[in-house]
């Protein structure tokens, strides 16, 4: 049996291996010990138990219908080309394993040149296991005893990724020698038009960064990452300087620039400040979250069950309010009169915006009106947008005007879930009005509050370089997700997408809540589809 494969087999719950005789032997994924047998009886034995590793030159159609039914826990392709389809792990003919028998890393890339690369550069003597190209299935070898506690280390295409890459992270995220897993090509989501599977790979790419932020693909990088490097001498202003660049405090000064490499040395310096904000967000005490009472959060439950697949934005805030999401003071007004009276109530200032669920973008209508001090401009405002609606859009459905009391100014952000799969959900969270926010921070549901804390902290790493004490603190916002996710979970799939959009957090110290959602909109399964 040759080492690379014998080490994969090392991992496998059955080890019994059946070879097709036609199947090159003098390929590296061949095994001298399997059983060759012609396809007939290959095909007799997958129909008659399972079979840990099967290898094939080719699939023929009747054995690919035979891998369909009953999948080995691990087909071996020699040939030209590898099957598409197939309900378990693949190695095709471009794949390249090497072991080392007393390694302590795996390392593994996308394409060989790759992998050589970072075998060259990540301590060649300690690599345990090393794979090319990335099989999407990965994760759950690095699962098996014998590779469970061997650090982790390569590059990923980000078309590989799927939910159980994010699962795996998060489980070893905290551990002494956490994966350093590097995706390849995510691409920026569009939140509005989201492409569900784009969003999915990006999400997935995002919790493998979260404890790094992102990083080149550089195989010097991730050997400076992986192993550290021992500090150097004579370089003190070189140091003092990288760390007057870099755009984050609190900087730890285990892995220092050399003279030689400077631009290395800023990026591994960047990503070591990143993880070491990372372990205090994970490090951070989980509050006791206080939750509405079961009235409430059944109230929101049937304000669901009656509204109609776009919920209009006050619909929304009585869901969100059931599960201790802090909303607007606000009413619902079918007459001037009637939102003078409210806004009495309220106190001034108040803002007006009109409820209905087709209407979205309300300032380019003339469906808003801020800062309104007296009665006499609330009426004013009332009669204003009734008519800018009339005339303008006067297809939509109005179902009143809601009279909002007005929030003090603030940082905002974004932030939301967007349904991917069947019980599959992608949280998002942006801060607003920064020019430097390339994309959203992103995690797969479900959330726990480390999880939350990590999302919080890397929108946050998007804003400004220095950061003052009046700014946004991780916790509120990961409190936030946290009642989101409880939402999701108790609406039990029925939703397709949160979005609350902006979410003001109050920088007062005077103020009793530390956030308000100004604005929201849920979206639902059709009651057909839905529980």
């Amino acid at each position: 049996m040759t080492p690379a494969l014998d080490a994969l087999l090392g991992h496998a719950p059955q080890p019994e291996v059946l070879a097709d005789t036609r199947a090159h032997t003098s390929n590296s994924l061949t095994c001298a010990a399997a059983t060759a047998v012609d396809e007939d009886a290959l095909i007799r034995a997958l129909a008659r138990r399972p079979v840990a590793v099967v290898i094939v030159e080719t699939c023929s159609p009747r054995l690919l219908r035979q891998v369909r039914s009953t999948p080995p826990t691990l087909l071996v392709v020699t040939g030209a080309t590898a099957p598409e389809r197939v309900d378990c792990p693949v190695l095709g003919p471009g794949a390249q394993l090497h072991v080392h028998p007393t390694g302590a890393l795996c390392v593994f890339a996308p394409q060989p040149e790759q992998l050589t690369a970072l075998r060259q550069q990540v301590a060649p003597t300690s690599v345990r296991l090393a794979i090319s190209p990335v099989p999407g299935w990965l994760p759950a070898w690095f699962e098996a005893p014998k590779l469970a506690q061997t650090r982790v280390v390569g590059l990923v295409p980000t078309g590989s990724l799927s939910p159980q890459w994010a699962r795996w992270f998060r489980r070893h995220q905290a551990s002494a020698a956490p994966p350093l897993v590097v995706p390849l090509g995510p691409a920026p989501p569009d939140l509005d038009n989201p492409d569900k599977q784009a969003l999915l790979a990006a999400s997935c790419a995002h919790t493998l960064e979260s404890c790094t932020g992102p990083l080149a693909p550089l195989p010097q990088l991730l050997a400076r990452l992986a192993v550290g490097e021992p500090s150097t001498s004579g370089n003190a202003d070189l140091w003092r300087q990288t760390r007057r660049a870099l755009p984050l405090v609190d900087l730890p000064t285990p892995l220092k620039p050399t003279a030689g490499d400077p631009l290395l040395g800023l990026l591994a310096a960047r990503a070591r400040a990143r993880g070491h904000r990372a372990q205090a967000l994970l490090d951070a005490p989980e509050p006791e979250l206080e939750w509405p009472d079961d009235h409430l959060q059944e109230r929101s439950l049937e304000v669901l069950r009656s509204a109609g697949e776009i919920l209009s934005d006050h619909e929304s805030k009585v869901v969100l309010r059931g599960f201790g999401i802090e909303i607007t003071r606000q009413a619902v007004a079918a007459s001037a009169s009637g939102a003078v009276s409210y806004a009495d109530k309220i106190g001034y200032p108040v803002v007006l915006k009109a409820v209905s669920p087709d209407l979205r973008r309300k300032r380019e209508f003339g469906a808003l009106k801020l800062d309104l001090q007296t009665a006499a401009s609330v009426r004013r405002g009332y009669a204003g947008i009734v008519r800018n609606l009339e005339q303008h859009a006067p297809h939509i459905r109005l179902d009143g005007v809601a009279v909002c009391e007005q929030i003090a100014e603030g940082p905002e952000f974004r932030c939301g879930a967007i349904a991917l799969e069947k019980n599959v959900y992608a949280f998002f969270l942006t801060p607003l009005g920064r020019s430097a926010v390339a994309e959203p921070a992103l995690a797969l549901a479900p959330l726990d509050w480390p999880t939350a804390m990590l999302l919080a902290g890397n929108a946050l790493a998007s804003g400004p370089a220095m950061r003052r004490r009046a700014d946004p603190q991780p916790q509120t916002l990961a409190e936030i997700l946290l009642r989101l996710d409880h939402l999701l979970r108790a609406a039990d799939g029925r939703l397709l997408r949160i979005d609350l959009h902006p979410v003001r957090l109050l920088a007062d110290p005077q103020a009793t809540r530390p956030y308000v959602t100004l604005d929201a909109r849920i979206t639902q399964k059709p009651h057909l589809e839905g529980l």
